[in-house]
């Protein structure tokens, strides 16, 4: 009676947890026993799932990267995977977090018993759908922001490009002549105006652009360099000083340059705010300074600004959090700036704050190709 009442208390827990939970083979991968929730989510009965190797669940390649992986690590751990995608039996695709540790297995019909995988799967295909809507959203609004900055760096091309046809047009006029060497001149630098020009809007269209995540081999100094295309005319008309100190050559990281430039652009602006909130007299100095340190490349961004107090790094990069005015902030900048940080496995936090300004410490793990196998697959 002990042992039905046992196994009616499992099968009560393990059916009525709101997640899909499996029992699966460590050796075979085979499914040895499958949640109601499972079931529902997968689109498969329970007799189906009992049929099958947990790894149909997911396409070929990242059934076979998924199986190394959870090989790689020691039995008694546990395993966790953020972002995985896997395949209903209709074919669609949905994104998971899965969970997984080893443990003793009694199969209830055979009574047989045996070492297996406790995996729990999480369905966040519609967070991750509001995150890249919430992400989105801040990244247009940072360029709503920086509007007159951006105004300023095509005005420049432009007005090339004006004196360049005012000049033209004044020759003609006045039935003077124009050497080749003077038309070879002003032509080249219309044409170089003209390119500059194109390169900024195709800048903030790559910029502003909605895309998926994908992770691939890039040099940090890239993205910081863009930063300053789309904002450092912006810092320059309030007087801010720039100094880039970027190492090089440096070790490439497993990113996305676009939400990389995201993120340093919002540390940026949050530096830019912090520097203003001082007045117009004080001293306005960003530093950027990127170096590798042992398997990590690691970028600083330093600021003059107003510092904090001792209360507010700890609570800086949850959402919602502000030290500015009502009306000037949202408070979610830094909250989905922690958010893309850890999707490229990085860490970030506040180095030092006072009177005299604030250092952000950015660090990401150096990419090799035998150490990021795996993360190519687990990051979508």
């Amino acid at each position: 009676m002990k042992i039905k009442a046992s196994e009616e208390k499992y099968r009560l827990l393990f059916d009525y947890d709101p997640n899909p939970i499996f029992m699966v083979g460590v050796e075979s991968a085979k499914i040895l026993d499958a949640n109601k929730p499972a079931s529902m989510t997968y689109q498969y009965n329970r007799a189906e799932l009992l049929e099958m190797s947990f790894l149909e669940l997911f396409d070929a390649d990242e059934a076979d990267r998924l199986w190394k992986h959870l090989h790689d690590f020691a039995r008694e751990d546990s395993v966790f995977i953020p972002k995985l995608l896997a395949r209903r039996k209709n074919g669609d695709y949905f994104h998971i977090d899965f969970h997984a540790r080893s443990g003793k297995f009694q199969e209830i019909e055979s009574g047989a018993s045996g070492l297996s995988y406790i995996i729990t799967t999480i369905d966040i295909t519609e967070r991750l759908e509001h995150e890249a809507q919430l992400t989105q959203a801040s990244k247009m609004a940072t360029l709503g922001e920086m509007a007159t900055g951006i105004a300023h760096e095509l005005n420049q091309p432009l007005n090339v490009i004006r004196v360049g046809a005012d000049f033209l047009a004044k020759i003609i006029k006045r039935g003077q002549k124009i050497s080749e060497e003077q038309l070879l001149k002003v032509s080249s630098n219309i044409s170089e105006q003209v390119d500059r020009a194109t390169n900024i809007i195709n800048h903030l269209r790559e910029f502003g652009r909605k895309s998926e995540l994908e992770v691939y081999p890039v040099d940090l100094n890239e993205p910081i360099r863009d930063v300053f295309t789309i904002l450092g005319q912006q810092l320059r008309l309030r007087n801010i000083e720039i100094s880039l100190r970027l190492d090089q050559p440096l070790p490439k990281i497993l990113a996305d340059k676009n939400r990389l430039e995201q993120i340093f652009l919002n540390l940026v602006t949050n530096a830019r705010d912090a520097m203003e909130a001082k007045g117009p007299e004080a001293i306005k100095k960003l530093t950027i300074t990127t170096y590798q340190e042992r398997e990590r490349v690691v970028a600083l961004v330093a600021d003059t600004g107003t510092g904090m107090s001792k209360e507010v790094p700890e609570k800086i990069f949850e959402p919602f959090f502000t030290t500015k005015e009502v009306g000037k902030g949202t408070g979610l900048g830094l909250s989905i700036t922690y958010g893309l940080v850890k999707d490229f496995r990085g860490d970030i936090n506040v180095k030092f704050t006072s009177h005299i300004g604030t250092i952000f410490r950015i660090s990401f793990p150096i990419y090799t190709d035998e150490a990021h196998q795996d993360d190519k697959a687990f990051t979508h």
